[in-house]
């Protein structure tokens, strides 16, 4: 009977007429493991008691007797066959929820296994350090290089690098940056013109670096400044001249009011030198340059 599983013993001990023996033995293996199976057989344990009492006393008959074995002997089969499928089938003390369970843990801790070994064999792939080369460009094309003034470049949200100077090709290099802290980081231009010029970015071949030796284009666009000139034509004897045509470096093109009065934006810094031709009904009264300013002016026309 000790190689015997326990629900065979149950059985065994149903088969000799020890119900009362067979429910204890059941109460004992549910015990801390599933209630409502302990419960059950603590009932059994309760009922076999109260059949020997009744048995011994006489009160019951031949027949209610074996009617009442039987019951009880189909409710401790019952919690042998239930304790052969929860602890006897495979591993003991495991449902199929809990297999089910433990195949999805182990899926999972494989897959993660898995990713786990691919990222060491990417990064296993690059280097310590890589260099960054940047070069600068109008938008017209690589042979308008962009070759005065200084680059710095922030890569993610990292403190900027330190400037690094254009060369004639409008080519600069980042050298060994750390490929651990800057890989897939985002990269942003910051650009110093020699002369205090405004420009925007149209454009750039790369947005984030790859962690590998790499070339950013960027094609910036200087944006000329542009100055509001504000005029009044007076002849020599002071009366103002209506209807004047004004060109001014030879493209800009306006025209003066009754008052004599125009404007134009220019498209030149404060202080730059522009060219003025002043005509009237075909002939022309005025050309000269002039250092343009914001802000009414007056000229005099001879």
């Amino acid at each position: 009977m000790a190689n015997k599983t326990l629900s065979d013993r149950v059985r065994q001990l149903i088969a000799e007429n020890e119900q009362r023996q067979a429910a204890d033995i059941l109460a004992d293996a549910f015990r801390n493991k599933n209630t409502g199976l302990y419960n059950l057989a603590v009932i059994q344990q309760g009922n076999c008691k109260k059949l020997g009492d009744q048995s011994a006393a006489g009160i019951l008959s031949t027949d209610e007797i074996n009617r009442e074995q039987a019951k009880i002997n189909a409710a401790l089969l019952h919690l042998a066959d239930e304790h052969a499928r929860l602890f006897e089938a495979g591993k003991p003390g495991i449902s199929l929820a809990r297999k089910r369970l433990w195949y999805a843990l182990i899926l999972v801790a494989l897959a993660l296994t898995g990713w786990l070994i691919a990222r060491v064999v990417e990064n296993s792939a690059y280097p310590e350090t890589f260099n960054l080369e940047v070069r600068l460009h109008q938008p017209s094309g690589e042979q308008a290089a962009i070759t005065d003034g200084e680059v710095n470049l922030r890569l993610g949200d990292a403190v900027p690098q330190e400037k690094h100077p254009l060369d004639a090709s409008g080519v600069t290099i980042f050298k060994d940056l750390s490929s651990r802290k800057f890989q897939g980081d985002s990269v942003h231009l910051l650009y110093f013109p020699t002369k205090n010029q405004k420009f925007k970015v149209v454009d750039q071949n790369a947005v984030t670096t790859t962690g590998k030796d790499q070339t950013i284009r960027f094609i910036l666009e200087f944006i000329p400044d542009t100055t509001l000139v504000e005029m009044t034509l007076f002849d020599t004897n002071g009366k103002r001249i209506p209807g004047a045509q004004i060109t001014i470096d030879g493209t800009l093109h306006c025209t003066s009011d009754a008052f004599g009065y125009f404007q134009a934006a220019v498209p030149k810094a404060n202080g730059a030198i522009a060219d003025f031709v002043i005509e009237k009904n075909g002939k022309r009264l005025f050309k000269q340059e002039l250092a343009i300013s914001p802000g009414p002016k007056s000229i005099p026309i001879e």
